[in-house]
């Protein structure tokens, strides 16, 4: 695992994952049958069609422990931060697919919780497929992820991505670190130098 700086708000961490974490994540996606991936939009109660477009695929987690083992790896990343356990997922853009503009910290934080959202992880499995590279327009920052390697920006950064094109599917997660005021979500001091 290296950590790479793309700005102050942004870092890649390359090789996440081992290689059998990888190859679990690989037979998830392969296993799945189309009819196992569901449009978010129809499952949450935020409509989200003209910002979100893609699929997702929940795993059973009774029979894969994985998304813990991910969870857990990325909560390694942080000195500090609200447990919020939100749930990892398998995510997926065909061609045309992409995500809108926005911040997670205004997109996304819980009401007024007092949980903020003080940055957005996205794991990216494969990078096989054209186009989807992430764009963070205020930092003139556009970058095509790697297989296996993880992103992490600040919840306050706007970024999008850019349409997938062709057949080959993009394959990805998100998740969400949280600070409240009592509890500030850190980076771990050690690795992010």
């Amino acid at each position: 695992m290296s950590i790479d700086r793309l700005h102050e708000e942004v870092y890649i961490i390359n090789n996440f994952l081992l290689p059998e974490e990888l190859k679990d994540i690989y037979k998830m996606i392969d296993e799945a049958s189309e009819n196992d991936w569901f449009n978010e939009n129809n499952k949450i109660k935020y409509h989200l069609s003209d910002f979100w477009f893609g699929k997702s695929l929940m795993p059973d987690f009774d029979k894969t422990n994985i998304f813990e083992t991910i969870n857990q790896k990325i909560y390694s990343l942080f000195d500090s931060y609200f447990d919020n356990s939100n749930k990892l997922h398998l995510k997926r853009y065909l061609n045309g697919d992409f995500i809108n503009y926005h911040s997670d910290r205004s997109d996304y934080s819980i009401g007024n919780s007092g949980q903020n959202i003080a940055y957005g992880v996205c794991l990216y499995y494969n990078d096989d497929y054209l186009g989807g590279e992430l764009h963070y327009p205020d930092l003139d920052i556009i970058s095509k992820p790697i297989a296996n390697s993880l992103y992490i920006h600040s919840g306050k950064t706007i970024h999008g991505s850019l349409p997938v094109i062709g057949n080959i599917p993009r394959y990805f997660s998100t998740s969400f670190i949280y600070e409240t005021s009592s509890i500030p979500a850190i980076l771990n001091k050690e690795l992010f130098k």
